[in-house]
């Protein structure tokens, strides 16, 4: 579907959404880069590895998750650099990067 619609409209902005329990080198070819500009992991997928090999492909990264994460959860993705964390707990994730971001300066 994703690639028809590029076809019918080239330039598109088009996200892979991904679950899997592959390493990121198997997940992320190299030519997930060439269709998409982000990818959507679940969050138990993403860690050190995963938003290493997704930078080395110039590709954003948003999050998901199917619930209510926890705190700990929410801190530790924004530690590993995620751009965006797509979530029922938005307000909870606005305040820990909001508070994240006043501890760094």
């Amino acid at each position: 579907c994703i690639d028809r619609v590029v076809e019918l409209r080239p330039g598109t902005p088009t996200a892979l959404l991904l679950l899997s329990r592959r390493p990121p080198a198997e997940v992320l070819l190299a030519d997930v880069h060439e269709r998409h500009r982000t990818v959507h992991p679940y969050v138990s997928m993403v860690d050190e590895a995963f938003m290493r090999r997704a930078r080395e492909l110039g590709l954003r990264v948003n999050a998901w998750s199917a619930g209510q994460e926890s705190t700990d959860e929410v801190r530790a993705l924004i530690g590993l650099g995620v751009d965006g964390l797509i979530t029922e707990s938005h307000q909870q994730a606005i305040r820990l990067r909001d508070a994240d971001r006043a501890h760094d300066n």
